[in-house]
């Protein structure tokens, strides 16, 4: 799962449709994920590339790059969780293009006329994710290690500008300056702490299939619940170790979208259309054929 150069930044690629051992993508695993998460998300899937490609030469093997981790509940996976001895980095990537501004926790286009926010809304999504990550890591392993988030534009010709911003731009020219900073920076993550919260996000897996309990699923939704209320309320809590998961809300995702034979309905209803599809084309095609004859 991991870039094997031993120099390198390691790497793993939790994606559905990412063979780890054969290092490629399933093609038909992959266009089952765009139905599942959109295009919009394989969009941004694709300018993770474009940012790691001018990351990976900066870092070594020090640090740990995990994408593309899921959880049923939330309706998209974390980007790109970027670990080191600084510690622990959310970083959203999106191929976003034009002129922007991040005003406290809202992104703004400044195309013509008034500033008008851009949905969806990046800024909340990646705070929402930085702080159910930093809860995640404090419920499973007791670590109060500070998540720290980046909204990365990849587009070469996009501007942003920050005024009182909740989420921090990071643009593709910044990367070199981003990357010095981590490798100058003290450390805060010592690596068995590092190696702990690498292999919560790695627990369970096999062939790319997660195990999942009815106590991890109440977890799950408690700690998104308990971010979600603390962003409404704008405050800043410490994080806190409970157990009280099982007396979480119940969300609309909080088992995942419900599947038959290992696809959803929405894939499944798809499928049944590119049947139908080919069947009508084929018709047409006899048609046409006994019709020439």
């Amino acid at each position: 799962m991991a870039i094997s150069n031993l120099r390198a930044m390691r790497e793993y690629n939790l994606v559905p449709f990412w063979n780890a051992e054969a290092q490629r993508e399933e093609r038909w695993k992959k266009w089952l994920t765009i139905l599942d998460y959109g295009w919009g998300w394989y969009q941004e899937y694709k300018a993770q590339e474009t940012f790691l490609e001018a990351l990976r030469p900066l870092l070594d093997r020090r640090f740990i790059i995990v994408r593309n981790y899921t959880w049923p509940e939330i309706e998209y996976p974390f980007p790109i969780i970027l670990l080191g001895p600084p510690g622990v980095y959310l970083l959203y990537v999106t191929p976003l293009s034009g002129e922007f501004r991040i005003q406290e926790n809202r992104l703004l286009s400044l195309g013509k006329g008034k500033p008008q926010e851009v949905k969806p809304r990046l800024v909340q999504r990646t705070k929402l994710l930085g702080a159910v990550l930093q809860k995640f890591i404090a419920e499973n392993l007791g670590l109060e290690v500070p998540v720290e988030t980046r909204l990365v534009f990849t587009a070469p010709d996009v501007y942003v500008d920050a005024v009182n911003a909740e989420v921090r731009p990071l643009l593709l020219d910044g990367v070199k300056g981003f990357a010095e900073g981590l490798l100058k920076a003290r450390e805060r993550l010592p690596r068995p702490h590092m190696r702990r919260i690498v292999e919560l996000f790695l627990e369970g897996t096999a062939q790319g299939e997660k195990r999942d309990t009815r106590q991890a699923r109440e977890q799950r939704t408690a700690i998104l619940a308990s971010a979600e209320a603390q962003m409404r309320s704008g405050k800043h809590e410490p994080v806190a170790v409970t157990d009280t998961a099982a007396k979480a809300p119940t969300r609309r995702r909080t088992a995942g979208p419900a599947r038959i034979a290992g696809l959803t309905l929405k894939q499944w209803l798809i499928l049944a259309a590119l049947l139908a599809l080919n069947i009508i084309l084929i018709l047409v095609f006899v048609f046409l054929v006994a019709f020439s004859g």
